[in-house]
């Protein structure tokens, strides 16, 4: 993903936390942004593809190995 995916990621939190009424966003925010976020930045090798592996599979995966700081 490029630099603009991590704007996007920013800018998609503060857009879901206005929604609900934040002037804030906080860190789940980013985690339930990041998939529609990123989804179509992240390009599969061709040797990925044949191996049957999907941008959100991986994607998820990822989103759910990283640690969520609590507030």
């Amino acid at each position: 993903a490029s630099p603009r995916a991590g704007i996007a990621l920013m800018q998609g939190a503060r857009t879901l936390a206005a929604f609900f009424g934040r002037d804030y966003a906080v860190p789940d925010d980013v985690v339930q942004i990041a998939l529609p976020a990123l989804r179509h930045r992240v390009i599969l090798t061709a040797e990925a593809e044949v191996e049957g592996h999907r941008v959100d599979d991986l994607l998820t995966n990822l989103i759910r190995s990283v640690e969520v700081p609590r507030l």
